[in-house]
């Protein structure tokens, strides 16, 4: 089960990133308002981030990070390096919000 590990990252509903995209397109049938999901595993950025700008265009973007715990606990994670992804996680909330959105990070195990 997911929940919730960062207090200091806003869980609210799903936000529609304006700023990022006005162009919106229905694709299929599905209703316009459905939220994009938008994963963010490695790349904890907007700049130039391709699969942001492409679920903005098509609708509200749910944009979302999770942390897994069987990843962190393989020998060659650290806490430095656990370090360097909360600085980068409040970094990316931060630019969410500037485009009226906000970032949803859950805990749990990402299963293909």
């Amino acid at each position: 089960m997911l929940r919730r590990v960062y207090d200091s990252v806003t869980w609210t509903g799903h936000a529609k990133l304006d700023a990022v995209s006005s162009r919106r397109a229905t694709v299929d049938n599905r209703d316009p308002m459905d939220p994009q999901v938008v994963w963010f595993k490695r790349d904890l950025r907007i700049h130039d981030h391709a699969p942001l700008l492409a679920a903005a265009a098509r609708g509200p973007v749910l944009p979302v990070y999770v942390v897994e715990p069987a990843l962190w606990l393989q020998p060659d994670s650290s806490f430095r390096h656990w370090h360097f992804i909360q600085s980068s996680l409040r970094d990316l909330q931060d630019a969410l919000r500037a485009l009226g959105g906000a970032l949803h990070v859950e805990r749990g195990e990402i299963l293909e």
